[in-house]
């Protein structure tokens, strides 16, 4: 069986565990649900996709799985920057500035970062 499909199964088998750990073990008031969001999921590889297409005709050989990792985790910072800017629309909007909001929505924006990284290192092996 090919190394690369072991260690991305391994990665996500490993931070799947540390999630159920925390939140069952260590008693984190949280749940797996925290950790899934379809538009930071769709936002992280759109964006990433996207700058990566861009440039595609400028790279040479084995050059696409290392720019395809940088975008997709720029991606995922910019994913915060943008949810870090509804946050504060939001909480502006609803004259709700507790820390209850800005915590929620903090972790919210944050996961954007999160898959950029998993899923640009992931990824990244299996272009190369």
């Amino acid at each position: 069986m090919d190394n690369r499909f072991i260690g991305a199964v391994g990665t996500i088998a490993f931070i799947f565990l540390a999630v159920a750990f925390a939140v069952n073990q260590e008693g984190v008031n949280a749940s797996f649900s925290s950790f899934f969001s379809v538009p930071a999921f769709g936002f992280v590889l759109g964006v990433g996709g996207a700058l990566t297409f861009m440039k595609k005709h400028q790279l040479k050989g084995a050059e696409l799985g290392a720019v395809l990792k940088e975008n997709l985790i720029l991606s995922g910072w910019l994913g915060l920057v943008v949810g870090l800017i509804l946050m504060a629309s939001n909480m502006a909007n609803t004259n709700d500035y507790s820390i209850s909001t800005f915590v929620s929505g903090l972790g919210a924006a944050q996961l954007t970062v999160l898959y950029g990284y998993i899923f640009g290192n992931i990824i990244s092996v299996f272009v190369e």
